[in-house]
């Protein structure tokens, strides 16, 4: 049952799009299915908020209302003497964004435990429906889509996934949680994500070497793991040998093609725009009018998180948007820095700070962070 001062449809509208949120039918860039709902609901939360006159501010809500802002800002700036619709669209992502932010922030301070629930199953459904999708509609031998619009996109989804099916659960880890933890291997893995595959070994020692997993099942994974591959090595008739190199044998290429191909270099990824312009790291070039850039790919923008925002919306945006991240993760367990700090290494690779995944698990680490100084 729904807490008294949350409207049980703003609970609904959170799970479903947590469920339909993967589901990409237009290009990336433009609103999706699940998005039109969201921002129905974003609006019925905060108009809730303003009745009751209970809008809060904080260095956590100053500083991403100074990002915010600043965003829009230069973007509109460099709109009117560039023309070009990216620029409004980058600040509408950022502004709707924001929104998800404080619609999830508003469920966790009405109904901490209905959110949390509501969360994990439409996380946990989501999970299976992709996974289900991807067995019977996806191709083992390249690079999955599932059901987003790029494997990228898939590959930093179920990372995403899986740090936050971490931060929700407070008790011991039970045999169900690992699975969903392997489905988000799984999912993560058919997209052959090289970003995703080096920078999940980390969010899977966090889950075990976590105090919520109970040492018999961290010894019982270890010795399941050297005892596999101690008789891979002993018996060259060992079934599964040939099974784990058809099965891996994709992932293996994809990471041997590390740091060969275009894009693996600083100036595939365009980080080489920002010394070669140093002076839009004042006042920031905003996210559009790419071509100003040629010739470092000079259709396509930085891809880069950190990066992104610096040359983007200067050393100011930058320092915004630092503060609002040291905000959420002030105080918080070291397992929390642990799984941003992967999140953000997945960034160095990938502008991941537009997913609105980021924004919700951003949520999802501050609310829980205080839950658990309150209960500490």
């Amino acid at each position: 049952m729904a807490h008294k001062n949350v409207p049980q449809f703003l609970l609904f509208i959170g799970f479903v799009y947590i469920v339909l949120s993967p589901f990409y039918v237009v290009q990336s860039g433009l609103p999706q299915p699940a998005d039109f709902l969201m921002m129905f609901g974003i609006l019925a939360a905060s108009s809730m908020m303003l009745i009751r006159n209970k809008l809060m501010f904080s260095k956590l809500s100053l500083s991403l209302i100074g990002f915010v802002g600043l965003v829009c800002a230069i973007n509109l700036y460099h709109f009117i003497f560039t023309p070009d619709n990216r620029f409004l669209l980058s600040s509408l992502t950022y502004i709707y964004n924001a929104g998800v932010f404080a619609f999830f922030m508003i469920l966790f301070t009405k109904a901490p435990e209905q959110t949390k629930r509501m969360l994990r199953y439409g996380f946990i459904i989501s999970l299976v429906i992709q996974a289900v999708y991807l067995i019977f509609a996806g191709d083992f031998g390249s690079r999955n889509i599932g059901t987003f619009n790029n494997p990228n996109q898939l590959g930093y989804w179920a990372l995403l996934v899986a740090a936050s099916l971490y931060v929700l659960k407070e008790q011991s880890f039970k045999p169900s949680d690992y699975i969903w933890l392997s489905l988000c291997g799984f999912i993560g893995a058919l997209s052959l994500s090289k970003a995703f595959l080096l920078v999940f070994p980390f969010v899977l020692a966090v889950y075990i070497f976590s105090l919520k997993t109970k040492n018999l099942w961290r010894i019982i994974l270890c010795l399941i793991g050297v005892i596999i591959v101690a008789y891979g090595f002993i018996n060259p008739n060992f079934a599964l040998r040939d099974y784990a190199a058809k099965a891996f044998s994709p992932v293996v290429d994809r990471l041997d093609t590390l740091g060969k191909e275009q894009d693996d270099s600083l100036a595939g990824r365009g980080y080489l725009r920002i010394p070669a312009n140093p002076e839009y790291l004042i006042l920031g070039a905003g996210e559009g009018a790419f071509d100003r850039f040629a010739p470092d790919y000079k259709y396509m923008e930085l891809h880069a998180a950190l990066p992104t925002i610096l040359f983007s919306y200067g050393v100011v945006g930058l320092g915004y948007f630092i503060i609002f991240v040291v905000s959420v993760l002030w105080r918080s367990p070291l397992s929390y820095w642990i799984l941003m700090a992967s999140i953000f290494s997945h960034g160095l690779v990938h502008q991941n700070i537009r997913f609105t995944g980021f924004w919700v698990f951003i949520a999802i680490l501050y609310a829980m962070k205080k839950k658990h100084i309150k209960t500490s």
